[in-house]
């Protein structure tokens, strides 16, 4: 008895062992899905046509072709991948095969789970290497050591070139490639090229590193209308910058990358240098018209026009453009006009005193001023101005018989403004007598009747003619 419980106690472990076997290896879905279904067992064996490859973790997946969400994979050990009661009889599966990336790859096939299908080969092809060389150069083809080349594609990889700037991939046969240089030095763009279909036959690639090269935009505005200027610079490269003087224009303001530049106040030019470029640059300059004023200070007794009649001042300010054409310059024409017995008696241009002509009665003055400063115009107006002279005739013996002269000092030629009053004294000599008195030329103050006046005093206004008083 005892040795009967003994064997069914045997038998019991056996089974509840094989049971947690075919539970570990059978997924949890497929394993509800199989209930009471006969499920059949397969194995994958990876050869090269001849023998076995002993391959680890290649992965081997089985789809039900009528449900893409039932799946098996399993990997392989020392080349085989076991699939142990999971298929399902009748049931198409496609395989898939995941190999290493030292054989070429396997295309899906698709088979029927039946009893008889338990094993099948699985023939992959090893695939070839050949040395990738290559070299890397500055761009005066001199060889860059300690460059960091990339290669990527079918595999990926990286080496340091060495002190001869080479480089060597093991890479495999047929397969599409990307070589590239990695982290070079600053002053240089990475340098690539691409390989299609490595053969035996690759020649020696050579990665020529280009300096890297930035634009220097300049943008000028003038009236609103902005023209641009670009031109490509290499790294490290100094570059001289001009704003050009515009005729007529002055600078209003300069900023390169955003920064405001320091302007004056007339500037028409600017200059500055880039130095050691390492980005993009862009300046943008805006003209505005240059304009220049002419300050009037007037006196009374008379106006200033200028270019014309059609402006008048009496003082003040007036604001005039600078000429776009330094050719042609703007010319303002001012023109002093004295009110009526008035004269222009003093002009001064920016502190310089002009020469008036003493012979300037009622005469305008006129200036023709070039605009390319500004200008303090300052006229004075003053009364008319007269010679007064006086003489004696002599007799017919040749004597004069008497004196006469004008004003308090006895002077024989006076200046005298207009509306002003001059004194006219005349003292005949002993034995004679005052004759006539004449004033420019006319008989004027004395007639035969006063044959006994021996000394006279005459006041008298001044007109607008220069008088000689003949006596």
């Amino acid at each position: 008895m005892l040795s009967k419980i003994k064997k069914l106690s045997a038998k019991a472990t056996a089974f509840l062992l094989t049971a947690i076997m075919l539970i570990t290896v059978i997924p949890t879905g497929t394993f509800v899905s199989a209930k009471g279904e006969d499920l059949l067992s397969c194995t994958f064996t990876l050869t090269d046509g001849t023998s076995v490859l002993e391959l680890d973790d290649v992965i081997v997946t089985l789809t039900n072709k009528a449900d893409e969400n039932d799946k098996i994979a399993q990997k392989t050990v020392k080349g085989v991948a076991t699939f142990e009661s999971v298929l399902k009889d009748g049931v198409t599966y496609r395989a898939t095969v995941s190999n290493s990336e030292e054989y070429e790859p396997v295309s899906d096939f698709e088979f029927v789970a039946h009893p008889d299908f338990t094993e099948h080969n699985i023939v992959i092809t090893p695939i070839d290497r050949v040395n990738l060389n290559g070299v890397v150069k500055d761009e005066d083809g001199n060889p860059c050591a300690g460059i960091e080349v990339k290669l990527s594609g079918y595999i990926t990889a990286t080496k340091k070139t060495d002190d001869e700037g080479k480089f060597t991939f093991e890479a495999y046969k047929g397969k599409d490639y990307k070589i590239e240089t990695l982290a070079a030095d600053e002053k240089y763009n990475n340098a690539s090229t691409e390989i299609v279909g490595l053969s035996d036959a690759q020649p020696e690639i050579e990665l020529e590193l280009s300096v890297k090269e930035f634009k220097v935009t300049v943008n000028t505005t003038i009236a609103e209308i902005t023209t641009k200027a670009e031109e490509t610079v290499k790294y490290g490269t100094n570059k001289d910058i001009v704003i050009p003087k515009k005729d007529g224009y002055r600078i209003k303001s300069v900023t390169i990358n955003g920064k405001s530049c320091d302007i004056q106040e007339d500037q028409s030019e600017y200059r500055t240098t880039l130095n050691n470029i390492t980005s993009d640059y862009e300046i943008n300059a805006e003209y505005i018209r240059k304009t220049y004023t002419i300050t009037f200070n007037v006196w009374e007794n008379g106006k200033v026009t200028y270019n014309g009649d059609t402006s008048i001042t009496a003082g003040g300010s007036v604001e005039f453009n600078e000429s776009e054409d330094s050719a042609n310059p703007t010319k303002v024409t001012v023109t002093a006009k004295p009110n009526p017995n008035y004269r222009v008696s003093k002009v001064i241009v920016n502190g310089e005193e002009s020469t008036i002509d003493d012979n300037n009665n009622d005469k305008e003055y006129e200036k023709i001023l070039t605009v390319d400063k500004n200008y303090e115009f300052t006229v004075e107006f003053s009364l008319n101005r007269y010679n007064v002279t006086v003489s004696v005739a002599e007799d017919e013996k040749g004597n004069k018989g008497g004196t006469a002269t004008l004003g308090d000092k006895g002077k024989l030629d006076e200046i005298v403004n207009y509306g002003d009053s001059e004194i006219l004294r005349v003292n005949a000599a002993e034995g004679y007598r005052i004759k006539s008195i004449t004033i420019n030329n006319n008989l004027d103050l004395y007639s035969v009747r006063n044959k006994i006046c021996i000394i006279f005093y005459y006041r008298f206004k001044i007109g607008r003619a220069s008088c000689r008083e003949r006596v």
